[in-house]
């Protein structure tokens, strides 16, 4: 009975150490245990050992489909709406701006069609890193998890929580002084909080997002109604110099590669919904609905926005870096300017809280499937991970520390990203041959949507490799060389895991044959 006491014990040990998370032990009943089970064959007899759910590394399915919902508007509208409007009409002018809009929502709603179809055949929260490991292996995996830790996570959110404190503080320059370092401890104190409220739960992370979307709506019904009324109130000359017409003017069909640049980097977030697949009630039903009604949304909302800004500024207001506070500043003065500022904040909060959500999942089920340290698949008695969460938002925090330009880590991890569209779209078409299971849902106009999405994500990537700007191709060569930097990191860990393996096997004294010393 020795060999089978000792690996009872082994069993034991393991579980315990895996239902540990922090707060509590899961209580093993001994009860469940059946005494010692030999087969006749002359093998080594078994203990069985039931130890019940491993409900502690296991996340809770608790969000619906409004949920979701808020979730893609929450990562959509963010400031994202209210700065890159401004550069795109910089670039290519009216026209040439809703133009980049219109192609940037096309191309952000194929990709979600091919999101649907992988979200519902692999429900897990490893999203990308599942698809990807699916399709082209546990290598290609590993890079996006590397990539995601070291740049577009905790960089997003530090990029998101910065814009968030300046607006923050524009808002209460009155009761706040205006400088670096408030701005530098705002933005922490805001990763502190988002971290803290996705700690709690999904559940309170839902609700966050679902107030915060509330307060989105308010701010681009406030932008819609103030140009209605301000239009209505104009001069006749005002209203001459305002027309339709003059929307065409100024288009500059060579910048417009630059411009959809611009829009995609708006419309990034929308995939954050992948990820929370395996906590929602009814993925295969819901998940096709949200990208849906999320993506089409934002693109129709986005447009009347724009609309409205060019309805209401002059042509050299519309080229700043930020649009609502000359827009508002117009209508109703610096009171209302302050109000607004303090919305966007609350609009940029509901990305930075999508963006965590999200990224920590990849964590956890990189970490479930071995391709990331263990700790961070341990799981709270909150069902959530915890040690993903806690890591992403000290990461996030040392960047806003380290890095004083984040702008420039989000230029890395936006090429990064677009190349990871790619290969998802690419996944999906493998996968149709390598995983021919039947599907919930299908992607429209298969192959040719998929192809589509890969292949203008591909050009874009090519694009800003070959940039005529020196400084944009620079920053898009070394985010391509960081998008593979884990290659070598792969390999050198898979190498010295496989050669502490053999030594400790290799070199374990034994008493007797075949039985390892206790």
């Amino acid at each position: 009975l020795a060999p089978s006491v000792r690996k009872f014990c082994r069993e034991v040990q393991q579980r315990t150490s895996a239902l540990h998370c922090g707060h509590q032990h899961q209580t093993v009943h001994m009860a469940s245990r059946s005494a010692v089970k030999d087969d006749g064959t002359g093998a080594e007899p078994t203990l069985m050992v039931n130890l019940g759910p491993d409900a502690c590394n296991q996340l809770k399915r608790t969000l619906t489909f409004f949920d979701g919902f808020a979730f893609v508007i929450g990562s959509l509208i963010g400031a994202g709406l209210f700065v890159s409007p401004g550069y795109i009409y910089k670039s290519v002018g009216p026209i040439g701006t809703l133009v980049a809009w219109t192609i940037s929502g096309l191309l952000a709603l194929a990709g979600a069609l091919c999101y649907s179809e992988l979200a519902t055949l692999l429900v897990s929260a490893g999203s990308e890193s599942t698809y990807l490991k699916a399709a082209f292996g546990r290598v290609s995996a590993f890079c996006y998890v590397f990539m995601l830790f070291v740049v577009i996570g905790p960089g997003a959110l530090a990029a998101i929580t910065g814009v968030c404190a300046v607006y923050l503080v524009s808002g209460l320059a009155w009761a706040v002084p205006d400088t670096p370092l408030v701005i530098q401890l705002v933005s922490i104190g805001l990763v502190v909080f988002i971290a803290g409220v996705n700690l709690a739960g999904s559940s309170s992370s839902a609700l966050l997002q679902r107030v915060l979307l509330y307060v989105k709506f308010l701010t681009v019904g406030a932008v819609l109604l103030s140009a209605v009324i301000h239009r209505s109130v104009a001069t006749p000359a005002r209203a001459d110099v305002m027309s339709m017409g003059n929307l065409f003017d100024g288009l500059n069909w060579d910048f417009v590669v630059y411009a959809i640049m611009k829009a995609v980097f708006a419309f990034n977030g929308f995939q954050m919904l992948a990820p929370l697949s395996e906590e929602m009630l009814n993925p295969s039903r819901d998940v096709p609905r949200v990208f849906l009604a999320g993506i089409s949304s934002v693109t129709g909302l986005g447009l009347l926005v724009i609309v409205s800004f060019m309805s209401v500024l002059e042509p050299n207001e519309m080229s700043t870096a930020s649009l609502a506070a000359p827009f508002f500043s117009r209508i109703g003065g610096s009171s209302l300017c302050s109000v607004t500022s303090i919305l966007i904040a609350l609009c940029a909060a509901g990305s930075a809280n999508a963006k965590l959500a999200g990224c920590t999942r990849v964590f956890y089920s990189a970490a479930r499937d071995h391709l990331f340290p263990s700790p961070f698949g341990r799981v709270s008695s909150r069902g959530v991970p915890f040690v993903s969460i806690v890591a992403c938002a000290a990461w996030a925090i040392v960047l806003q520390i380290c890095v004083p330009n984040l702008d420039q880590v989000m230029n890395y991890f936006m090429i990064g990203q677009i190349i990871v569209f790619a290969l998802v779209g690419a996944a999906l078409i493998r996968l149709r041959f390598t995983m021919p299971a039947p599907r919930v849902y299908k992607v429209a106009l298969y192959p040719v949507t998929p192809i589509a999405f890969t292949l203008a994500c591909l050009f874009l990537v090519a694009y800003s490799l070959f940039d005529p700007n020196p400084s944009t191709a620079t920053t898009s060569r070394y985010a391509l060389l960081l998008t593979f930097a884990g290659l070598p990191i792969y390999f050198i860990t898979t190498y010295c895991t496989k050669l502490v393996y053999y030594l400790r096997h290799r070199w374990t004294p034994t008493v007797g044959p075949n039985v390892p010393m206790t």
